[in-house]
């Protein structure tokens, strides 16, 4: 941190204090945000605690997933170094101090971070599967076993209970509580990813099968 004649500077994908660590774009989805931004920053010792620079929002769309925004989030970033870097090298950038009151810290992604089930809220649900999009993905237990969700929406209209299949074209929606999901791409295990019409074509399932899975 002391090496540099003005110390390290950090582009941080988030707005400082809220979403600190190390998944600040995820999380963000994940919690129903409806802007992020970036964040430049002074470093310290501390994690994300660095006095701030300068900071620039974005909305987030309502279905971008993680990846779409990190690549936006990228772009900003590096606009925001080529403007700020001749004032923070000679000297002129105010700095302001984070409140760490206000600070909201970004957990790790785990395993458990990309499991989706069908007693969750859909809307809740589809969050989840947008902030662990494309990488590392989210995935679904179901009676045919574990799927990987490849591209989902919030379906427009679903009656069904959690678990059961609501439609099967043009495209395969299923019911998880107060709503339902339609499942565009699927990758079942050992298998390539097919649309989720194909997928039940494949499984012959019909409006009002079950889906749900004992083990979770």
């Amino acid at each position: 941190l002391e090496s540099a004649r003005h110390g390290s500077i950090n582009l941080h994908g988030s707005i400082l204090p809220k979403w600190r660590g190390a998944a600040p774009i995820q999380r963000a989805i994940e919690a129903g945000d409806k802007e992020t931004g970036i964040t430049l920053m002074q470093m310290d010792e501390g994690l994300d605690t660095g006095d701030i620079i300068a900071i620039e929002t974005v909305q987030i769309g309502p279905d971008e997933t993680a990846g779409e925004l990190f690549d936006r989030l990228a772009e900003l970033a590096g606009n925001m170094a080529f403007e700020w870097m001749p004032r923070i090298a000679d000297g002129s950038a105010a700095k302001t101090a984070q409140d760490d009151d206000q600070a909201v810290y970004a957990k790790k992604i785990k395993p458990s971070d990309t499991h989706l089930d069908f007693e969750m809220d859909a809307e809740d649900a589809y969050r989840r599967h947008r902030a662990v999009t494309p990488f590392p993905g989210s995935s679904l237990q179901t009676s045919l076993g574990r799927i990987k969700i490849k591209r989902a929406r919030m379906a427009e209209s679903c009656q069904a209970a959690p678990g059961i299949v609501d439609q099967v074209k043009p495209d395969l929606v299923v019911g998880f509580r107060s709503g339902g999901l339609m499942l565009s791409e699927v990758q079942p295990e050992g298998r390539k990813p097919v649309s989720g019409a194909d997928f039940a074509n494949g499984a012959r399932l019909k409006p009002g099968d079950c889906l749900k899975s004992e083990e979770r």
